[in-house]
């Protein structure tokens, strides 16, 4: 019925560094503890969305897994919309970041095709660790006027254009 993303059950590799997303900020006035039970959080909520995916996943499950009280949830987010929205945008950031690096494979002091591999090899491991928000995020946005507000597809389109202008001579 709702979107459910299941996957096996090998162990999930700690999130990237966060990339500041919109809806991202935090009140200057949190300390490193803050901000650390926040990024736990949103780790946690990570895991538990790629796990039962975006209908299935309560705040309730967010904050078990995190091993933190539902005020602690809600002292950082508005509801698991505001953090399912900060996920999918850190992973649309990171995707972005990644086409950014695309290496200059047509100039003169550079072996094209390792650089082009060497890079293909990193945009795909990054695509692979963001995919079940994408999926997610792709499904939710259709059903949820709450999600609306940012789309990842416009991000793929960049992303697509370029693409476009790198792989052009």
């Amino acid at each position: 019925e709702g979107v459910n993303v299941h996957t096996t059950k090998r162990r999930l590799r700690p999130l990237a560094p966060p990339i500041a997303a919109i809806g991202d900020e935090i009140d200057a006035g949190h300390g490193p503890a803050a901000l650390r039970t926040r990024d736990d959080v949103i780790e946690a909520g990570h895991r538990v969305f790629v796990e039962r995916g975006y209908y299935n996943t309560r705040v309730a499950d967010v904050v078990r897994a995190a091993g933190v009280s539902h005020g602690v949830f809600y002292r950082y987010f508005e509801n698991k919309t505001h953090l399912f929205r900060i996920l999918a945008e850190r992973a649309a950031l990171r995707l972005s970041a990644s086409v950014d690096e695309i290496p200059p494979i047509f100039a003169d002091d550079v072996d094209g095709p390792v650089e082009l591999r060497r890079w293909l090899h990193h945009y795909a491991s990054t695509y692979a660790e963001e995919a079940a928000i994408f999926t997610m995020w792709g499904e939710a946005i259709s059903r949820d006027d709450d999600l609306g507000s940012v789309s990842v597809n416009g991000c793929c389109l960049t992303v697509t254009r370029k693409s476009r202008r790198t792989f052009t001579m």
